[in-house]
């Protein structure tokens, strides 16, 4: 588990650093998650590909690095 702010909000997070993408729950931060135009498509552990929307970039601090970031969900 790890602190991290999401568009400056505090949260405790699961983090993977080698994960090729990040999923965010919706509900882990008060503040709405703004859905982007892209959708993607993968394969979890059903082995069914899902169509999963990608977020709008989003602000993400861990430690002293500060990035815009886009999460699926």
């Amino acid at each position: 588990e790890k602190q991290v702010k999401i568009n400056g909000e505090l949260c405790t997070v699961l983090g993977d650093m080698g994960a090729t993408l990040s999923t965010i729950n919706p509900t882990l931060i008060s503040q709405q998650i703004p859905q982007g135009k892209k959708i993607i498509s993968v394969v979890g552990v059903s082995n069914q590909v899902q169509e999963v929307p990608i977020s709008e970039p989003i602000q993400l601090t861990f430690g002293p690095v500060s990035e815009k970031h886009c999460f699926t969900m």
